[in-house]
């Protein structure tokens, strides 16, 4: 064995030794209990001075990752609701985000992906007025302009519905009132050609038939069935976004 060697176990070993002549002496003169305590008493305020630091560093790591993903998390989510509500959301606010210095923060690889999501956003708007006119156009060849739906639950009208609206949602106005009867108890609609009701609308009013042919030769159209596709891409990247910005924030 090497000198170095020996040196480091006879230092281990007179340590060693140096613990336990300590400890036989405490024990001797009774204060073996009291030296215990101390020596606890000092571990645990030790352990709890390590653990609140690792909180404090935690709340703070916390509070700055809501700082800087805090402000996209919210405008995504935004953007996420007016693409299923079948809206264009121009991407104005979150490029204002993006200019913003807390930007330049944000993971690599996040950075890029909302770049790419924000410059679809912009083309997306272009072809759902695009669509919507389409829409329109159906709508007035078929005689949908005409025709208004008033809602009625409980016996008072809650709002008016052109016909572009369901149709536009890829809907027909029924399929329409049955979404509406989960918020709205006992709903019923209520149909006006040129402004003259027509009575309660259901699925043998003439209405109905018509509503079902527009949609149809709607959902034909090409500029319509790529602002279908576009959107469900849109919902789909939007998202993933904001999935990952959620996995940034719970740290």
């Amino acid at each position: 064995m090497s000198s170095e060697h020996f040196d480091f176990w006879a230092g281990i070993g007179a340590i060693g030794s140096a613990i336990v002549s300590a400890f036989a002496w405490l024990y001797s003169i009774g204060l073996v209990p009291v030296s215990m305590f101390i020596t606890g008493a000092f571990f645990t305020l030790w352990t709890q001075e390590r653990l609140e630091k690792k909180r404090r560093k935690r709340d703070s790591d916390i509070k700055i990752t809501e700082h800087i993903y805090g402000p996209l998390h919210k405008e995504l989510n935004s953007i996420l609701g007016s693409l299923k509500n079948f809206q264009s959301p121009t991407g104005a606010s979150l490029k204002g985000i993006m200019e913003d210095f807390r930007f330049n923060l944000v993971e690599k690889e996040l950075r890029y992906q909302i770049w790419d999501f924000q410059e679809g956003l912009d083309p997306y708007t272009v072809l759902s007025s695009m669509a919507h006119y389409e829409t329109e156009s159906h709508l007035m060849t078929g005689g949908g302009m005409e025709v208004m739906f008033e809602v009625h639950a409980g016996g008072d009208a809650i709002f008016q519905m052109p016909m572009i609206e369901p149709i536009f949602k890829d809907k027909t106005p029924l399929d329409f009132l049955a979404e509406k009867v989960e918020r709205y108890q006992n709903a019923s609609m209520i149909v006006y050609v040129k402004g003259k009701s027509e009575g309660l609308f259901s699925s043998e009013h003439r209405i109905h038939q018509i509503s079902i042919d527009i949609l149809t030769k709607v959902r034909e159209d090409p500029s319509v069935q790529r602002q279908r596709k576009e959107r469900e891409y849109l919902i789909k990247e939007c998202t993933s976004l904001i999935e990952s910005i959620e996995k940034e924030i719970v740290l």
